[in-house]
């Protein structure tokens, strides 16, 4: 059913892939109900969303710099404003254990095998041994050479399970023995752990202030888009 907003015909492919990307959060939300309720209303607000983007680039098409305008006198959030939102929705930033850890790995592939490998991580062990920096190894001898191994804060799920258990069971300045995975072998060293749970409020202020601030923004964009909305022609053919 194509739609034309003043005379512009909407792209049926941007319907379709927000479409898409609504429906999982759509099929949580609506458990219990029939499929093609779910799908009916994910194909209304599909539609719905477009018909507000290409609104907004027609309005951007005359005034690059509209959006900037509408939110550039907006007040930061007070400290109430912060902690009544913190209080209201602190489950939303409940996340789960992560760890932050480096690794070293010797690939076994088409090209190196097993007992290649584990000789060349056995190396890595050594020159450990010796006092050498864990990241200079990791740049020179791993197969995932650059940052000194470092993979960053990362919770369950995100890696191999076998690493994962190595990994979650170390302490912050531990360095595992070699162990094998369905890449090859691995030496790895646990930086830090950051808890799971809902973070004290002190802990993410700023998080909290960008996300209202962000939340005000797009209420002054929507309004926005609600008077484009009162002014265009839009047609359902």
């Amino acid at each position: 059913m194509p739609t034309k907003i003043n005379g512009e015909v909407v792209d049926e492919n941007e319907v379709l892939a927000e479409e898409q990307a609504i429906l999982p959060r759509l099929i949580e939300a609506m458990q219990g109900e029939p499929r093609s309720a779910i799908l009916a209303r994910a194909r209304e607000w599909s539609r719905e969303n477009v018909i507000d983007r290409v609104l907004l680039r027609q309005a951007e098409r005359i005034d690059p710099d509209i959006t900037t305008r509408l939110t550039a006198k907006l007040v930061p959030p007070k400290a109430t404003e912060l902690t009544e939102f913190y209080r209201k929705n602190a489950q939303q930033f409940d996340a789960p254990e992560m760890v932050h850890a480096a690794h070293i790995v010797c690939n076994v592939d088409e090209k190196t095998t097993d007992e290649q490998a584990r000789a060349r991580i056995d190396e890595a062990v050594e020159r450990l041994a010796n006092g050498e920096d864990f990241a200079a190894i990791a740049d020179s001898m791993s197969d995932c050479p650059g940052r000194g191994g470092d993979l960053g804060f990362f919770p369950r799920g995100q890696m191999v399970s076998e690493f994962e258990d190595v990994v979650f069971n170390l302490e912050p300045g531990q360095v595992s023995n070699p162990f094998r995975t369905p890449f090859g072998y691995h030496i790895a060293r646990l930086i830090a752990i950051r808890p799971g749970g809902i973070p004290k409020f002190d802990e993410i202020r700023e998080h909290v202030a960008s996300v209202v601030y962000a939340q005000k923004k797009q209420r002054a964009i929507d309004r926005y888009i609600d008077q484009l909305r009162a002014k265009a022609s839009i047609e359902h053919s």
